[in-house]
């Protein structure tokens, strides 16, 4: 895809998504959790440590992405400086001033992408009160153990949306890097071009043209193949015997 977004939810995603996580909630109520509570708290807090580690493992990612597009800054207005002054190098400045446009968009959007993966969110911990009244009942592992699971269910779609979107801060700085390299070749290649062009002007045979004017001179006229669309030399004379 040229250009990678994140699609909403259609209605009925939406009352999918909703019936899944109401079926979830209703399940940990439902579930008789009295056998070994110990071993069930123990996988409950594992399986909420690996939400956290998700979450915290894509607002780490969006930093550094976040730090890289700001090292980006510099450059970008070295190179629209250049391009504006005309002081880069031979290749057209429409197309250099295309590529760092687009690069420029991708690497904004890139950026949205990575703040919105900072951004606050509701992510649910299990809190003082809720592990107190945990324990006052009868199977306190038991009764921490389902509310563990219902504050990870809980977060569970946030820290999914924060992972869609690092996935999305990747993608847009990838094409962005992209165009940046492709900026950095144009003028190289169009060197090569122009350099392949002389070389190929110099090479070309060069044919004779005779002809007389009234005073009965000899007219050479040397010049190169018209393919390469070179100016005539200029014209030798000499007398006929």
């Amino acid at each position: 895809m040229l250009f990678p977004i994140i699609e909403g939810l259609t209605p009925d995603q939406k009352n999918e998504r909703q019936e899944a996580y109401d079926r979830d909630m209703a399940t940990i109520d439902s579930t008789n959790w009295g056998k070994q509570p110990a071993k069930l708290l123990e996988q409950a807090q594992r399986m909420a440590d690996s939400e956290i580690d998700r979450r915290k493992t894509a607002e780490t990612k969006a930093s550094i992405y976040l730090a890289v597009l700001a090292t980006l800054v510099p450059l970008i207005v070295t190179i629209q400086t250049g391009i504006w002054e005309n002081k880069i190098g031979p290749a057209p400045a429409v197309l250099r001033f295309s590529l760092i446009s687009i690069a420029i968009i991708y690497s904004a959007a890139a950026g949205w992408y990575a703040f919105s993966v900072l951004r606050v969110s509701g992510f649910h911990t299990i809190g003082i009160g809720e592990l107190a009244t945990s324990w006052s009942k009868s199977e306190p592992p038991g009764e921490l153990a389902k509310r563990t699971l219902h504050r990870m269910r809980k977060s569970q779609d946030a820290v999914n949306n924060k992972v869609t979107r690092i996935k999305m801060t990747h993608e847009h700085l990838l094409r962005a890097f992209g165009f940046f390299i492709a900026l950095m070749l144009i003028d190289p290649a169009t060197y090569t071009i122009f350099a392949i062009q002389g070389q190929a002007v110099a090479t070309a045979p060069k044919t004779q043209n005779l002809r007389c004017d009234s005073k009965h001179n000899v007219i050479v006229n040397f010049e190169t193949d018209s393919r390469n669309k070179r100016p005539k030399n200029s014209e030798g004379r000499s007398k006929k015997e």
